[in-house]
């Protein structure tokens, strides 16, 4: 093939403002493999110095701690980014994300959708919604079927008080299309509970939230417990192994219901292997799935 001949493809990285654009040089396809985690080290096209400008603005280009970014399932040509940024005060220096992760104590989380447009002369990565502030949405343990997140409690292997709380960490972002809303697409990302006690226990809970594009912003509609486990250990035994004192676990998964309320399909939240469940509704008033 002739040189003349020869294609490059170009992505202009387009602020939301659309004032002006930065020019990337990138492969045709720049991410084959998106990150199935929070990296520093973003695919071809892509800064973290574009993606503060765009998604989190009010912050320093020096807050940028790693993002996800990968094709939003079912939703050709758009792609998500979770972006991971230091609070406010807090050096990145002082940060490990691959130990840590995405860690809420030190960290905060912006999302962002951009969409790939194509034309004759380029294409064009240009931002569609974002997050305004950064996600400070609590998970409603209340009406759970898995225990909460009190270290005290679970240590002192007590049932622990159900509440509203804020995860630890984010982890990633969910790989299943939401359809449950004709007009507002909708993506999941997971968030973890951790918690070590003294002696030789730890435990981990998770939790599903759910986000929606309404036009420019995104929004979250849902979030619920989802996972549970806990293992706590004795003292060491004449085999040289600890005696396990207490070992806990639950699992939900998620269903979308036909039924439909204003619009938006119910959510069933059903235990594995139990007979736990809850039903979820969209309250139009509040733009939220409320459980029922």
């Amino acid at each position: 093939m002739n040189d003349s001949r020869k294609t490059r493809v170009i992505f202009l990285a387009v602020l939301s403002s659309f004032s002006h654009a930065d020019l990337a040089k990138a492969t045709p396809k720049p991410i084959r493999e998106p990150n199935k985690s929070f990296e520093e080290k973003l695919p071809t096209g892509w800064s973290s110095d574009y993606l503060i400008r765009t998604i989190a603005p009010q912050k320093d280009k020096s807050a940028f701690v790693g993002a996800i970014i990968k094709p939003w399932p079912g939703e050709n040509g758009k792609f998500i980014v979770a972006l991971c940024t230091t609070k406010d005060g807090i050096s990145r220096h002082q940060l490990d994300l691959r130990a840590d992760g995405c860690s809420n104590e030190s960290s905060e989380l912006y999302l962002g959708v951009f969409g790939l447009e194509i034309t004759q002369k380029q294409s064009a990565y240009i931002l569609l919604a974002k997050t305004e502030m950064p996600v400070t949405d609590k998970v409603d343990w209340t009406a759970s079927n898995i225990d909460g997140n009190d270290a005290d409690c679970l240590s002192n292997l007590k049932a622990c008080n159900k509440g509203s709380s804020f995860p630890d960490v984010w982890t990633y972002i969910d790989n299943t299309p939401y359809r449950i809303n004709k007009e507002y697409p909708t993506f999941g990302i997971n968030a973890e509970w951790r918690n070590n006690f003294a002696g030789s226990g730890t435990s981990t809970s998770s939790a599903l939230y759910l986000i929606s594009q309404f036009d420019d912003k995104l929004k979250v509609i849902f979030s619920a417990p989802m996972s549970y486990f806990k293992s706590i250990e004795g003292e060491w035994n004449s085999k040289h192994t600890k005696q396990m004192v207490e070992e806990a676990f639950a699992k939900n998964y998620l269903i979308i219901s036909s039924k439909e309320m204003h619009g938006y399909k119910n959510i069933l939240l059903r235990e594995k292997n139990g007979t736990w469940h809850r039903t979820y509704q969209w309250d139009k008033e509040k733009k939220v799935y409320v459980g029922q």
